[in-house]
């Protein structure tokens, strides 16, 4: 872990790998993550087109 990363645990910030910026306030409650969400919806909708 370098510096930047861990002054921004310690403030409360995390790094998400689905969300833009990098580092953004995390309450840990992805099921209700606006970016989460789009996220499952692409991923699921990219799936079912694979499938067919």
């Amino acid at each position: 872990m370098n510096w930047k990363d861990e002054l921004m645990q310690e403030i409360g910030y995390t790094i998400c790998p689905i969300c833009f910026p990098e580092y953004v306030y995390c309450n840990e409650d992805c099921e209700h993550c606006k970016e989460y969400i789009e996220f499952k919806q692409f991923y699921e909708k990219k799936e079912k087109s694979r499938n067919v």
